[in-house]
């Protein structure tokens, strides 16, 4: 990454594998993502990042729900949640979760509880 400043690099996401692939996240303007373009090799690729925006409007089933705020903001971190119905665990079901980031970006995320009901 010599090729751009190191404040223009937001992320950086370098996997262990040297075979697998690896994405970076620039803040560029138009002339230096075209001037980065005319000295990359054949084998990387420049396209501009594009937000999905998977939800208008927050879906109805979980507008009344109170935001979970996170005591951090580490990537790492995992959240153990028990699914009832009933008052009893409800094991082998599909769970969707809409998360939304600080700048109210939803996402969505589909697990399937265990056998302990856990997802």
């Amino acid at each position: 990454m010599a090729l751009v400043p190191s404040h223009a690099i937001l992320d950086d996401h370098a996997p262990k594998d040297e075979l697998a692939r690896r994405v970076v996240v620039l803040d560029l303007d138009e002339k230096a993502a075209a001037n980065l373009a005319s000295q990359l090799t054949a084998d990387a690729v420049l396209e501009p990042l594009v937000y999905r925006k998977l939800h208008h409007r927050r879906p109805t089933e979980v507008r009344t729900a109170i935001p979970f705020r996170a005591p951090t903001a580490r990537p790492s971190a995992q959240y153990q949640v028990t699914i009832t119905g009933g008052g009893r665990p409800l094991a082998d079901i599909d769970v969707l979760f809409y998360v939304a980031d600080p700048s109210g970006q939803i996402s969505t995320n589909t697990v399937r509880t265990n056998a302990n009901d856990e997802p």
